[in-house]
């Protein structure tokens, strides 16, 4: 998870870091986390108690095969093949220059919904 507002920001680094960057892919990130991450901090920061539903591979491989257009279906497959689009955060561009990005938590303090 990375916020619209960390990839401009870290895009401009990049733009103007030295020695330049040329040529090469920049990965950057704020956090990576589990959906049940994601549960558990919606659940504990706004005192709620989200149902989880968990879906074995086998099963979301069914359900993408019975109606394979369907980029929901597409993107929860790919994720619970472990193939998401996740990297190590200590080889990002932003943690080897030593700039903070949101994490989830931050950014859920920053932004008050619900309450």
């Amino acid at each position: 998870m990375t916020t619209a507002d960390d990839i401009g920001a870290l895009t401009m680094e990049i733009m103007f870091a030295q020695p330049r960057v040329v040529d090469q892919i920049v990965y950057i990130a704020g956090d990576t986390i589990t959906y049940r991450q994601l549960a558990d901090t919606v659940d504990d920061l706004l005192d709620l108690n989200v149902s989880r539903t968990e879906w074995s591979e086998p099963e979301l491989k069914r359900a993408l095969a019975e109606d394979p257009d369907n980029l929901i279906k597409k993107y929860r497959a790919v994720f619970a093949e472990g193939k998401g689009v996740a990297w190590d955060k200590s080889q990002t561009f932003n943690a080897q220059r030593g700039i903070k990005a949101c994490g989830l938590e931050d950014w859920m303090r920053a932004n008050p919904f619900g309450k």
